[in-house]
């Protein structure tokens, strides 16, 4: 991401409404990873000024529910894998062995998370990803269109996303307050 702001502020969890503690981060093109609190006045040699706004990303559950989405997450993509590898489209080997990976292997891992793939070679339609780009955007493309689907239906409304857009407001007295994208 390079060089950017924080403004550290108290925001509602997008799961459960609960407030929690954020750095919502954001860029101004002339930054230096400078912290600010909500509502404490900025410095003006900050070059900040009342009545800009800047857009900013930030968490967008609080601990306990980013643990929950986390888990969720994690299950829904190992189903979405296995899915593919049933379905012929993907096929997963082993660099060392040349051992295929079945579906049932990616369901039963436990590799305490997310499915990992290092160290396995992915053929997606019939090429190799790593001899085509395009051909790997087009994997994580569909692996994310089914972990979204999938988070949507157990209750998650941004799907796989963990992030939020958010926006930064200088206000009067160059003090820096985050409120939702609208």
């Amino acid at each position: 991401m390079g060089m950017f702001r924080t403004v550290w502020a108290e925001v509602p969890c997008r799961k459960c409404g609960a407030r929690f503690g954020v750095g919502v981060q954001f860029k101004t093109g002339d930054d230096g990873l400078e912290d600010y609190e909500e509502g404490v006045a900025i410095p003006p040699e900050h070059g900040l000024v009342p009545g800009q706004t800047w857009e900013g990303i930030g968490q967008r559950y609080c601990k306990d529910c980013r643990r929950q989405h986390q888990d969720g997450y994690a299950d829904v993509e190992k189903e979405a894998l296995a899915s593919m590898v049933e379905a012929g489209g993907l096929v997963l080997t082993h660099k060392k062995t040349g051992d295929t990976v079945e579906a049932s292997a990616i369901r039963e891992s436990d590799s305490g998370g997310r499915f990992d793939t290092v160290g396995l070679e992915i053929t997606w339609r019939g090429t190799r990803t790593t001899d085509n780009n395009e051909v790997w955007s087009q994997f994580y493309g569909s692996v994310k269109e089914r972990v979204d689907a999938g988070m949507r239906e157990r209750g998650w409304a941004a799907g796989g996303e963990q992030y939020d857009d958010w926006v930064i407001i200088i206000a009067d007295e160059c003090r820096p307050y985050v409120g939702e994208r609208l």
